[in-house]
C-alpha cells in the first residue's frame, strides 16, 4: 500500500489492495520450485499487508528494501530477517544472493528502471525468480499516476525488452474487470483525477471477487487480452 493511501485511511481491506496481495501470493507460488528454505528479497515494501509477509516467511527468510524509512514503522518485526534503506542503484547485496525477488508496483516510480532490473538480475541466484506487477497502457497515464509519482505505465513489448536477459518471461494482464470503466473515466471524464477513494462495502466485495477470479485464471495460465496492470514472473 502506498503511504499516501494509508494516510488517507484507504485500508488493506480495500478490494484492490486485498486482491493484489492474494495475486502476489499466487504468483510467488507459481514462480518457485519445491526446494529448501528460500532467501526472498522484497523491493519497495510500501505499507505492507503483514499477513502477506507472514505468508512469504513460511517459505524462507525475508529481506526488505525501501527508500522511505517511514514504511518500516508499519512492518511487524517478526516477519523479516533484515531491512535496508536504499534506492537499489545498486542493490546493497552480493551477486547471486536471492532465490526470489518481489517488486510490486515499484518500477514505475524509478527513473532508471533499467539499472534496477540489471541489479535484480545480478543478485538473483541461478534459476532464481523475479515476481513483479506494474501499471499497464501508456495511453492511460494521467493525474492518477502523477498523484502516486509514477514516471510511466508499461506496454507489454517494453516490459519484455526490459526483461530480455531473463531466460523465461511470464506476463499476464490483470484488472480487466475495471479496464473499460477506468478508460472512460480517465480519458473522457476526468484526466486530472488523483488517488484512490473508499467504495461502498457491497461494491468493494464485488470487485474483490472479480479480481480474485482473474487471479485464478492467471494461476491456470489463462491470459486475458487487456488490463490495468501487467503482472508475472521471470526466471534467470
Amino acid at each position: 500500500m502506498d503511504l499516501k493511501d494509508y494516510q488517507l485511511g484507504i485500508c488493506k481491506h480495500d478490494f484492490w489492495f486485498k486482491s493484489r496481495s492474494e495475486l502476489i501470493k499466487s504468483l510467488f507460488l507459481k514462480a518457485i520450485s519445491k526446494q529448501k528454505k528460500l532467501k526472498i528479497l522484497i523491493i519497495g515494501v510500501g505499507v505492507p499487508d503483514n499477513e502477506e509477509l507472514f505468508f512469504l516467511k513460511k517459505y524462507g527468510d525475508l529481506f526488505l528494501i525501501d527508500n522511505n524509512k517511514q514504511v518500516f514503522d508499519f512492518i511487524n518485526r517478526q516477519t523479516y530477517k533484515e531491512k535496508k534503506i536504499s534506492n537499489c542503484q545498486p542493490i546493497p547485496y552480493k551477486d547471486y544472493s536471492f532465490d526470489v525477488i518481489l517488486c510490486s508496483d515499484v518500477l514505475e516510480h524509478i527513473k532508471h528502471h533499467d539499472i534496477v532490473i540489471k541489479e535484480i538480475y545480478r543478485v538473483l541466484k541461478k534459476e532464481g525468480s523475479f515476481v513483479f506487477t506494474v501499471p499497464a497502457n501508456k495511453f492511460l497515464y494521467c493525474g492518477f499516476d502523477k498523484y502516486y509519482n509514477h514516471r510511466r505505465r508499461y506496454e507489454k513489448k517494453e516490459l519484455k525488452q526490459l526483461l530480455q536477459h531473463f531466460s523465461e518471461k511470464n506476463i499476464f494482464y490483470w484488472n480487466t474487470t475495471l479496464f473499460p470503466f477506468i478508460c472512460i473515466q480517465r480519458l473522457f471524464i476526468n484526466k486530472t483525477i488523483g488517488g484512490r477513494y473508499k467504495l461502498p462495502k457491497i461494491i468493494n466485495i464485488f470487485l474483490y471477487k472479480m479480481l480474485i477470479f482473474e487471479s485464478k485464471l492467471i494461476n491456470n495460465n489463462i491470459k486475458l487480452p487487456f488490463g490495468l496492470s501487467m503482472v508475472g514472473y521471470a526466471k534467470k
